[in-house]
């Protein structure tokens, strides 16, 4: 075979020239992302899902232009949400201080768990950086953060100007069992 007077052991070479022209247009690779707390990234999108033990669903859908969607039960099944609202940079930043904090940009997923109270389906982008990844709440500290974050913004845009936190309160009741037990997000008993 003619290589053109290269041998072999000298594509070290373009090895490291490739991993050095990587690094130096900021393509760190699949493992690492260089992030900041403290300003967003360029495109900014989360799509997560969670389905609870006792089989409720939700799904979000943060777009890149701030525009949040929910779907919940039904919908979050088949992965439709409707649009609620844009969110503002104080609430973009306050979902993306959590991915950073808990490193969900870097997260791996897992199905093993002695004990899921709910499993999740979470995809990010960050700038150019994407990751996907599929988990139960045991694993990945800062999922259940998440999703209570992004599910009091959703609320607050649904159902007016009210504290967020009280619905968050009702969920919260709802999914323990000495709360509202059997009762729908927003706390009203089945029975």
């Amino acid at each position: 075979m003619n290589t053109g007077g290269v041998k072999w052991r000298d594509t070290g070479w373009t090895t490291a020239i490739g991993l050095m022209l990587m690094t130096w247009c900021g393509c760190s690779g699949p493992g690492r992302v260089d992030v900041d707390g403290g300003s967003l990234p360029s495109r900014f999108e989360i799509e997560l899902r969670a389905l609870q033990a006792d089989q409720r669903q939700v799904y979000y859908v943060l777009e890149s232009d701030g525009m949040l969607s929910y779907g919940g039960g039904r919908e979050a099944g088949m992965r439709a949400a409707e649009p609620v609202g844009h969110l503002t940079d104080e609430q973009r930043l306050e979902l993306w201080q959590i991915i950073v904090d808990y490193k969900l940009l870097e997260a791996e997923g897992s199905f093993m768990a002695a004990s899921a109270r709910a499993q999740y389906d979470v995809r990010l982008r960050a700038g150019s950086h994407r990751h996907h990844f599929n988990t139960v709440d045991d694993r990945v500290p800062g999922l259940a953060e998440l999703d209570m974050a992004m599910f009091a913004m959703q609320a607050k845009m649904r159902f007016g100007g009210g504290d967020a936190r009280t619905a968050v309160g009702r969920r919260r009741a709802a999914q323990t069992v000495g709360g509202a037990g059997r009762g729908n997000l927003m706390g009203r008993d089945l029975d």
